[in-house]
């Protein structure tokens, strides 16, 4: 009986590894930069802990993930690629950049007042005040 027991554990357990596996499909939205249509898509959990284990600072992390998020819609094809990095750097953080990391933040689990709280606490250590 404990033979039993034990391939219907293994049964139930392939069944629902593969089921699991199968429906994990990365979220995604179409939003338009710089006058084109871009989807951004959530990352894959080994490249989203890649990323915050190379990048220390707060600026490099962000671009990362711009060339690690954005993709000609309905393709695999990123749009960026690390040579991209300086001037993704460089691009202005008008209204198009704002719609894109608010979709970012979005997928990574990154809630508005907490990006509002660390500008705040960025202020201050740059002007050695404190806010009241």
């Amino acid at each position: 009986m404990a033979g039993t027991g034990n391939g219907t554990a293994a049964t139930a357990k392939a069944n629902l590894r593969t089921k699991i596996f199968a429906a994990r499909r990365p979220k995604s939205e179409t939003v338009d930069f710089g006058g084109e249509k871009i989807e951004v898509r959530m990352p894959a959990y080994g490249e989203f802990l890649q990323s915050i284990s190379e990048d220390q600072d707060v600026k490099s992390r962000s671009i990362r993930m711009i060339i690690m998020m954005c993709y000609v819609p309905g393709t695999d094809e990123r749009i960026f690629d690390v040579s991209d990095f300086d001037a993704i750097a460089s691009m202005p953080f008008d209204e198009d950049m704002l719609r894109l990391n608010g979709v970012m933040n979005k997928y990574l689990g990154v809630k508005e007042e907490d990006v509002k709280a660390a500008g705040k606490k960025s202020d201050q250590v740059q002007t050695g005040g404190t806010s009241s």
